[in-house]
């Protein structure tokens, strides 16, 4: 004789795979946020490193500005005592 299956036997299973897979779902958004914050994070870093080598060129640029501006000063302090030293 062939045994029927139990409808009421069924209906917990069917919730135990529901809840089974609401976990499992629950789960896999939660890796994938995690490796949403590690790109984002891995982003951030990025955008720093290259604010800090943006900020590094800048200065060597201000330096030989700099370095121009009073090689400049200079040549200019010895045109004018040329200038001075110049007969009347």
């Amino acid at each position: 004789m062939m045994r029927r299956a139990n409808p009421s036997n069924q209906k917990p299973n069917q919730e135990e795979d529901n809840l089974a897979m609401s976990l499992k779902l629950a789960l896999l958004g939660g890796i994938l946020t995690t490796l949403g914050d590690a790109i984002a994070t891995f982003a951030a870093k990025i955008a720093i490193e290259e604010s800090l080598q943006e900020n590094l060129t800048q200065t060597s640029k201000n330096n030989e500005q700099e370095n121009r501006i009073k090689s400049m000063e200079n040549q200019i302090q010895v045109l004018q005592k040329k200038l001075d030293d110049l007969p009347k």
